[in-house]
């Protein structure tokens, strides 16, 4: 019980709140990691996230996606705008807790590979997710890592926004 009253008053914390800051881990693959906890339901979030072009979109530079759904899974095309102009080729599929998104092709990326995973707390859930790219341009580190965590700061402060019921008003389950 107590558990559930830690999550109603995370919950009603988060609802009024603006996105709560993300604290990035590097992976042991070279990927960058981050968990926000989100004040929505499970199944919110993954109706959001469960569409391909609406999950693509939650990054701030894409300029254009096509996709197609093969079975369970889908096979997106995704070009960027920028600084430099990137088109590629992935792959997304469900796994138990999440998503699982991997490269198919790519003229300027060597890796692309993306997972989210999402964990159920009463009204809240708690989104890990994790990038990992290596263009073939060679680039400073701290150049890609700052591009890639600033990305992925603005696909999670897009879903919370997405996902957060506005303040004081009551939250769907």
């Amino acid at each position: 019980m107590l558990g559930m009253v830690s999550a109603l008053t995370l919950s009603a914390r988060l609802s009024a709140a603006e996105p709560p800051p993300l604290r990035f881990v590097r992976t042991p693959e070279g990927g960058w990691e981050t968990t926000v906890t989100l004040p929505a339901s499970e199944p919110i979030v993954r109706t959001v996230l469960l569409d391909p072009i609406a999950a693509a979109n939650l990054a701030p530079d894409i300029r254009a996606i096509a996709y197609v759904e093969d079975g369970e899974c889908d096979t997106l095309s995704v070009e960027t705008a920028g600084f430099a102009s990137v088109t590629y080729v992935y792959r997304r599929c469900p796994t138990t807790d999440g998503w699982h998104e991997w490269l198919l092709s790519s003229s300027s990326l060597d890796v692309y590979e993306v997972r989210w995973r999402l964990l159920a707390q009463g009204p809240v859930t708690h989104v890990t997710y994790m990038v990992r790219i290596d263009p073939r341009l060679p680039a400073p580190d701290f150049v890609l890592a700052s591009r890639v965590r600033g990305t992925m700061t603005s696909v999670l402060n897009g879903l919370f926004r997405t996902v957060a019921p506005a303040p004081g008003a009551p939250q769907a389950e």
